[in-house]
C-alpha cells in the first residue's frame, strides 16, 4: 500500500507541470500504455506436459496433445525525460528512457476432443496464473523526423522501440497438468498445486505511431521465465525449471510533453 501511494504521488509530481500533446513519438517525458498480449510458451514445464499427457481422438483418429498460451494485461510507463539525440544530418533521432510496469499472466493448458463430426470435449484449464513486476531500458528511435513549431524542436509522429526488461514474480502459483485432473480427477496428479518464484527477462521490439490524443503501439518479444517451485511436482524436472515464450502485444498510451 505504501509503495501504491508513492507511486500515485510521484505520477501526480510528474504530471503537474505537464501537458498531453497529440502527434507526437519524440518530445514525449512519459507515456502511459494499457496493453493486451498473447503469449506461445514452450520449453521446460509446457514442453514436460506436452510430452506426459495425451487423449485419445475417436473421429480424428490420433492422439491429441494439449497446446498452451499466454494470455496478460499490462500496464507501463515509459519515462524518458532527456532531450533526444539528433542523427544522420538531422534525418532521424534516439531517445534514451526507462520503462517501468505490472503484468497479469494466465497460462492456459488447451486439449478438446472430437467424439463426433458435431461433439467436442474440452479438458482445458490453468496451468500457471501470475502476476510480475518489469523494469529496464528502454531505446526510442524516431526514423524521420521534422521541425516544427516556432521554437525549431524536431518532432516525429511515430517510430521503433527497443527495450529489455527485468522482474520478479507476484502472487504465482502453478496447477500441473489441468487436462489430466479433469479428464481422471485431482487425485490423478498428486501434488499437483505449487507457488513459485524466480526471475523473468523480456527483450522486445515495439512500433509507435500516433492517433490523435493517443498513441498506438505493437510489441513483439521473447521472455525467459526462471521457475522455482516451492513444492517438487515434476519428479523428472525437480523443483527448478523454465519457459520460454514468443509474445504479441497491442498497447495504446498517452503521451505527454512539457509545458
Amino acid at each position: 500500500m505504501k509503495l501504491l501511494k508513492s507511486s500515485i504521488i510521484a505520477v501526480a509530481l510528474v504530471l503537474s507541470p505537464s501537458v498531453m500533446y497529440a502527434g507526437e513519438f519524440l518530445n514525449t517525458i512519459m507515456s502511459i500504455n494499457i496493453g493486451i498480449a498473447y503469449g506461445f510458451p514452450f520449453g521446460g514445464i509446457v514442453e514436460h506436459e506436452n510430452e506426459r499427457y495425451s487423449l485419445y481422438s475417436p473421429y480424428e483418429d490420433l492422439w491429441v496433445k494439449p497446446t498452451h498460451s499466454n494470455t496478460s494485461f499490462s500496464c507501463f510507463a515509459d519515462l524518458a525525460p532527456f532531450d533526444p539525440f539528433i542523427l544522420g544530418n538531422e534525418a532521424h533521432a534516439l531517445k534514451i528512457g526507462v520503462r517501468g510496469g505490472y503484468r497479469l499472466h494466465k497460462i492456459r493448458q488447451s486439449l478438446v476432443i472430437k467424439k463426433s463430426k458435431k461433439k467436442e470435449k474440452d479438458y482445458s484449464g490453468i496451468l500457471m496464473g501470475y502476476d510480475r513486476w518489469m523494469i529496464g531500458p528502454v531505446l526510442r528511435y524516431a526514423p524521420v523526423i521534422q521541425v516544427g513549431g516556432m521554437g525549431g524542436n524536431y518532432t516525429a509522429i511515430g517510430g521503433l522501440t527497443f527495450y529489455v526488461l527485468f522482474g520478479q514474480y507476484v502472487d504465482a502459483e502453478l496447477t500441473a497438468f489441468p487436462a489430466k485432473r479433469k479428464k481422471e480427477g485431482k487425485s490423478s496428479v498428486s501434488p499437483y498445486q505449487s507457488n513459485f518464484h524466480g526471475y523473468a527477462v523480456d527483450l522486445g521490439i515495439g512500433g509507435e505511431i500516433s492517433a490523435g490524443m493517443i498513441n498506438i503501439g505493437l510489441n513483439v518479444f521473447y521472455t525467459y521465465l526462471d521457475i522455482d517451485l516451492d513444492r517438487n511436482i515434476y519428479r523428472d524436472l525437480g523443483e527448478k525449471s523454465s519457459i520460454h515464450e514468443i509474445t504479441l502485444e497491442v498497447y495504446a498510451g498517452i503521451p505527454i510533453e512539457w509545458w
